[in-house]
């Protein structure tokens, strides 16, 4: 009967230290993912950010142009 309970609770131990494995290595795999994921999204911002600057500018750029043209023609 010793040698049965002995057996069962090692069996317990070794379910326990798999399901703590599992799980450690589950939420590591979702930390990096959500990490991976986040640093994307902040990426795809800053690129979004970046473009719509660079449009901004290239307007501002054409609109300066156009006004000094139109000075220039005031002369």
């Amino acid at each position: 009967m010793d040698i049965l309970l002995t057996s069962n609770m090692n069996a317990g131990l070794q379910l326990d230290k798999v399901a703590l494995w599992a799980y450690t290595h589950l939420h590591a795999l979702a930390t990096t993912k959500a990490l991976h994921l986040a640093k994307h999204q902040v990426l795809s911002l800053w690129v979004k950010e970046m473009v719509i600057v660079e449009a901004i500018e290239q307007r501002s750029r054409s609109m300066i142009a156009e006004l000094g043209d139109g000075i220039w023609e005031l002369f």
